[in-house]
């Protein structure tokens, strides 16, 4: 987010002394911070926190950094399916296909609430629903979404 609030014209020594000392400080800060806070597998491990994570990226391009909606709608979009894949991943670890066994941690990743915080699950799902309404959507949105992939080669 830094890279895409600065000017163009940078070195590539640059943005990279940029992406080396923004994730040093996040990871030294907030990152802290955010594990003494929370716990591992709880309601920030769920399909709604991706769907809210995914809203957030959206508006932050399109608010903050004045990015188009499409690709506004795509930054999210791309972050939504990054994180269902990490909690895919992490379900698919939690079997032991060669043992045939499953990990206790089976079931707690990708899941739609928090038995153990049914306050902030509540909370969760009422942020998603009233930043769903801020969302710039428009009716060909998807339709140049689309486009783009369609148009992409990939050979």
């Amino acid at each position: 987010m830094i890279l895409f609030s600065i000017p163009e014209n940078l070195s590539i020594l640059a943005i990279i002394a940029i992406w080396f000392f923004s994730s040093l400080l996040l990871h030294l800060t907030l990152f802290k911070i955010f594990l003494t806070l929370t716990s591992h597998r709880g309601i920030f491990h769920s399909i709604p926190m991706g769907l809210l994570f995914a809203e957030l990226t959206t508006l932050l391009f399109y608010k903050v950094l004045y990015v188009d909606a499409t690709f506004s709608i795509t930054a999210g979009a791309f972050l939504f399916f990054g994180f269902i894949l990490h909690l895919l991943l992490d379900e698919l670890f939690s079997i032991n296909a060669l043992g045939l066994s499953i990990k206790k941690s089976f079931g707690s990743a990708l899941k739609l609430y928090d038995k153990n915080n049914i306050i902030g699950t509540i909370i969760l799902y009422a942020l998603v629903a009233s930043l769903y309404s801020i969302i710039p959507v428009q009716n060909d949105i998807f339709i140049n979404v689309f486009n783009v992939f369609k148009n992409t080669a990939l050979y």
